[in-house]
């Protein structure tokens, strides 16, 4: 009975290995690289929210037809209905990108050599995380302190960042040693229309 009991621990374990890869932040942080925005996106979604008054018969009418196209309207005041619109995006528009690849042009992201490993802070079931006591250049601003998290549920690293005026992501996608990347929002005004974006922007090493 006993020897089952060992057998059976011992074969648990080794599905147990098996099962979860081994996870540390040696697979995943690069040193002495340079990571490097070249124009490419990930887009994620699109949201469209219109304000309408629902007290106008006109208002009403609209709010009917936004209802229609599948819009989420709900009441924001006595006078006012949000409607709004998420769905998934395949495609960011021309001038957005222009917008973007003008804006961060050469936007790089440098590892620095370690100079010390970094501590574990926390290590449970869900998540795995790590304190990193180095620098690490972000544009043209350099941190010198950061944390590493691993999450299980979607086996995802991600780099967490104290944002400032002058630095202002506070998280960055470890998608590999030579990629990474950074999740950013934008809003326009287009009529009545307020219309946005999420997207990913993505830095390689190109190595």
């Amino acid at each position: 009975m006993i020897i089952t009991k060992i057998f059976l621990i011992l074969f648990l374990v080794s599905i147990s290995l098996w099962a979860n890869p081994r996870i540390d932040w040696e697979m995943i942080v690069p040193q002495n690289k340079t990571l490097t925005f070249k124009g490419m996106f990930i887009p994620e979604v699109k949201r469209i929210s219109e304000s309408v008054s629902h007290i106008e018969p006109s208002g009403q009418v609209r709010i009917k037809q936004l209802k229609h196209q599948g819009f989420i309207c709900l009441r924001q005041s006595q006078e006012k209905t949000l409607c709004s619109l998420t769905e998934k995006n395949q495609t960011l528009p021309e001038d957005l990108k222009f917008f973007v690849n003008q804006k961060l042009k050469n936007f790089r992201i440098s590892f620095f050599q370690f100079t010390q490993e970094p501590i574990l802070l926390i290590d449970t079931s869900t998540q795995k995380e790590w304190a990193f006591f180095q620098k690490l250049q972000i544009g043209e601003q350099i941190v010198d302190k950061y944390k590493l998290a691993y999450v299980y549920e979607n086996q995802s690293y991600y780099i967490a960042l104290q944002t400032s005026s002058e630095q202002p992501f506070s998280l960055i996608n470890m998608i590999n040693p030579k990629q990474v990347s950074i999740k950013m929002v934008t809003s326009s005004k287009v009529g009545n229309q307020n219309i946005g974006y999420i997207f990913y922007i993505v830095l390689d090493a190109f190595t």
